[in-house]
């Protein structure tokens, strides 16, 4: 799947997430179990679904907040810690958190070519030999194990 593509679907599935358990939250009482639920879920299937940090943060954010608006536009009764009136402010944080987990998530389930290509995988590797003596691997060309200092001349590679 395209990298596009990708980022949408962790939109339509971040904003589904939220919206649905906003919803539950709202026939619930305020339970503020779903709306940790829906921030931790929407996080991590954005991750999971774009695989790199900052499409995943994008799309949960852009899905986090439209899945809260629906929800406040709807009358929903949600759960909110801060003063009645500050309802948005606490659910842009949850957004917030969403993004911040989806990018964490995006982050760790990046494609292992990526990960291979940022620790410089695919560089070429110096021919190399082991000393007799400690067993430490050394540049084919060292005259002295830089370990044991034991003379390396007559060893063949």
């Amino acid at each position: 799947m395209r990298q596009s593509a990708r980022l949408v679907a962790a939109a339509l599935a971040s904003l589904a997430i939220v919206a649905a358990l906003s919803y539950a939250e709202g026939l619930s009482g305020q339970n503020p179990a779903l709306a940790l639920l829906s921030t931790a879920l929407a996080g991590i299937v954005a991750g999971v679904l774009v695989r790199e940090a900052l499409a995943a943060a994008v799309g949960a954010g852009i899905g986090s907040l439209a899945g809260h608006g629906i929800a406040f536009t709807q009358g929903l009764l949600l759960w909110n810690p801060l003063a009645q009136q500050d309802i948005v402010v606490f659910r842009v944080m949850l957004s917030a958190l969403t993004v911040v987990i989806a990018a964490g998530g995006g982050f760790l389930l990046r494609p292992r070519a990526v990960q291979q290509e940022e620790i410089g995988a695919g560089e070429e590797v110096p021919p190399q030999k082991s000393c007799p003596e400690c067993g430490s691997v050394v540049p084919s060309e060292a005259i002295y194990c830089p370990m044991c200092g034991r003379k390396l001349e007559e060893i063949e590679s």
